[in-house]
């Protein structure tokens, strides 16, 4: 054993003579065991943690070996000088505290139970790069859960630097295939150590940076789970704007738009969309100018805020315009004449109705054309600008013609002559819709006009063409198959013979509906005007 340790010691002394008592052995052992106590702890990073403990467990091998056997020899010699007392034991080591952390650089770090040496740092980082690149390999050769074990390797590396950003960056690609794959415990273990993470930084610090705040917002967002991370972005934006980083705070509550409108959050949406218009005019970013302005019309429309609307469309036709995209233009002047009619805007209206016309005239985007004249005429008609009206009809039935839309062509006859009727011209509206009548029969849409001109007979009391209007719209109805029209006809006929006190007839026009009436259930309707007419002659 004295052999072995000055073996070790590496010394060209004579060894000391054996004792039984073994306090020579206990001396060295005294002096070696701290020394390999610290190389197993420097070497730790490099061991697996078997290997370690069995190095931190075992005592020196010079030490361990076994007492020699009787059988052996061992040579003695007598020291011709007192040999030296024994070295003090080492003074234990302090008790370790650890470093304090900057939270500047490197980026967010844990704090960790040492600090590591450079060399340390590099094969840790290699490794968990090597893990990352192996683990997105199996994901793509099919082998699940050997990938997601390599990225979970990679996280204990992660740990082990303690980059906080690169685990939350580490979690979320779990979290996202985990997602992906529907793979519910693992994406439930995800969530709680990204909240782990948030909980300890806030508990024992160091504060969390803002690319650690971010990564874990993205990781949330990658797994489809916009609640929680929207807290994480307005974290993010406060710590942007104190460190005053526009081009930060754009993207930030870009994300905040996104998520909270697919949250169906639009309050809170169109506030974080009226936040962001600033600062991206501010720095010039029209395309993104654009797309957040997309954004506030559609939530602001969903949300039946007329003003935010208008403010919204008003900015993407100022942007239009200037980038000479002329397509868009017609719609959004149409939206916005009709924001400002809805605001009691009137003139604004109007304006907005014409510009609009003009544009998509001019695009033969007819359907927008129409809609804006017919809008146009019912805003001056509701004004009782009559004129004003009957020239954004006349101006609609050309665009009408000119477009083929014969239907619309219909309405518009028919919306000229109630607009006669509004003003108690008769005459001018028994033309319009005689003229409209003539166009309706090879669309099948002689009731339109039908109806109108027998009122309009029956109001001036002209029974006789009342009547005969009448019948001529029962043989549309008849011919159509409308069976609730032809029983409404029929009573409405039998109603105008009881008022003239030509109660045969009435009569026999409930019994000529009585069929119809059977066949849709509505008998008693007629059941009960014939036997009142019946009581009335009676009495006479």
């Amino acid at each position: 054993m004295g052999g072995a340790l000055a073996a070790i010691r590496g010394s060209s002394e004579p060894s000391a003579p054996f004792q039984a008592d073994g306090s020579q052995d206990q001396a060295a052992q005294a002096i070696l065991e701290p020394r390999l106590q610290l190389v197993c702890l420097r070497m730790r990073p490099l061991v697996s943690g078997l290997s370690l403990a069995l190095c931190l467990l075992s005592p020196p091998l010079a030490l361990a070996a076994p007492n020699p056997t009787p059988n052996t020899p061992i040579p003695r010699k007598r020291p011709t000088q007192p040999q030296p007392p024994a070295p003090a034991p080492a003074p234990s080591a302090p008790a370790y505290t650890p470093p304090r952390v900057d939270p500047n650089y490197p980026p967010d770090l844990l704090p960790v139970s040492r600090t590591l040496s450079p060399l340390e740092v590099r094969a840790l980082r290699e490794s968990a790069a090597r893990l990352r690149t192996e683990g997105a390999a199996q994901l793509r050769s099919g082998n699940i859960l050997v990938g997601l074990g390599s990225w979970e390797r990679e996280l204990q590396a992660h740990q082990r630097l303690g980059d906080r950003t690169a685990m939350a960056e580490n979690l979320g690609r779990i979290g996202a295939q985990a997602t992906k794959l529907e793979l519910l415990p693992v994406v439930q273990s995800v969530d709680l150590r990204l909240q782990q993470l948030v909980r300890q930084a806030d508990s024992q610090g160091p504060p969390l940076a803002v690319g650690t705040v971010l990564q874990l917002a993205r990781a949330y967002e990658r797994m489809n789970q916009p609640l929680p991370a929207i807290p994480l972005y307005q974290r993010l934006l406060v710590l942007q704007r104190a460190n005053r980083d526009q081009a930060g705070q754009v993207v930030t509550l870009s994300a905040l738009s996104r998520l909270s409108e697919g949250s169906f959050r639009d309050t809170e949406a169109v506030q974080t969309q009226e936040q962001l218009l600033p600062l991206v005019r501010e720095r010039g970013d029209q395309r993104t100018e654009l797309q957040t302005l997309l954004e506030l019309e559609r939530t602001a429309t969903s949300l039946g805020d007329r003003t935010r609307s208008a403010t919204a469309r008003q900015g993407l036709i100022a942007i239009y315009q200037q980038q000479q995209n002329l397509g868009p233009l017609p719609e959004l002047q149409l939206r916005l004449a009709q924001d400002y009619e809805a605001l009691n805007q009137p003139d604004q209206a109007a304006q907005a109705y014409q510009e609009a016309f003009a544009l998509a005239r001019t695009q033969r985007q007819f359907y927008v054309a129409t809609d804006s004249l017919n809008r146009l005429a019912l805003l001056y008609a509701k004004r009782e600008d009559y004129s004003r009206a009957l020239q954004t009809y006349n101006l609609l039935q050309q665009v009408q013609l000119e477009a083929d839309n014969r239907l619309g062509l219909l309405d518009t006859y028919a919306a000229i002559g109630d607009l006669y009727v509004a003003q108690a011209n008769d005459t001018e509206a028994i033309a319009a819709y005689r003229q409209g009548l003539n166009a309706a029969p090879a669309l099948g849409r002689q009731d339109l006009f039908l109806n109108r001109l027998a009122l309009l007979y029956v109001k001036r009391e002209d029974y006789a063409n009342a009547l005969q209007t009448y019948n001529q719209l029962l043989a549309a109805q008849q011919a159509a198959g409308n069976r609730q029209g032809s029983l409404d006809t029929y009573v409405t006929m039998g109603d105008l013979y009881a008022d003239q006190a030509k109660y045969a007839e009435a009569i026999a026009t409930y019994q000529q509906g009585l069929d119809v009436a059977q066949a849709l259930g509505r008998q008693a309707v007629l059941q009960a005007r014939i036997a009142r007419i019946q009581e009335i002659q009676a009495d006479q």
